[in-house]
């Protein structure tokens, strides 16, 4: 392939390493047109230390903050923190229990990523679901524990 489009092994190796960077990474820099080797190289080494879905989940945050400079997107997909300074004025609140409202001046900025606020949001959804799940189980596994020993305390003293 490399003789074919008269340039180097090492070109088209990169370059197909590069390639297989998912879209919603490359979505966060704007355009595959910012993506050089030198920076997809580090993206890929990114990808490989957290891992891919990882890394789509930081890439919808930067798209969502429409993060204008290449250094602050790969610094929301390096520490996975949202940046301070770039978080618009916005209020969320939940009108009945079953809608979840969105309100700011900045607010229409999110339009076009309402698909990718809608995977967040169910990623986060089903973190806290688990979290709860593995809370309330730990809370089982220590009152079992109490009661054995309480159980254990007054067989002793009989």
């Amino acid at each position: 392939m490399a003789k074919a489009l008269s340039v180097s092994v090492s070109h088209v190796s990169r370059c197909i390493a590069v390639s297989q960077l998912s879209g919603t990474v490359v979505a966060a820099f704007g355009s595959s047109e910012k993506i050089s080797f030198r920076l997809g190289s580090q993206l890929l080494s990114i990808r490989e230390a957290i891992g891919a879905a990882e890394m789509d989940r930081r890439a919808i945050i930067a798209s969502v903050f429409q993060l204008a400079s290449v250094e602050e997107v790969l610094h929301v997909l390096t520490t996975g923190i949202e940046p301070f300074q770039r978080h618009p004025n916005l209020w969320i609140s939940v009108d009945d229990e079953k809608t979840l409202r969105i309100q700011g001046p900045d607010a229409f900025k999110l339009i076009p990523h309402r698909g990718g606020l809608e995977v967040a949001i169910k990623a986060f959804l089903i973190d806290v679901s688990e979290r709860k799940a593995q809370q309330r189980k730990a809370r089982a596994k220590k009152a079992r524990r109490a009661r054995v020993l309480h159980g254990r305390g007054d067989s002793g003293n009989s």
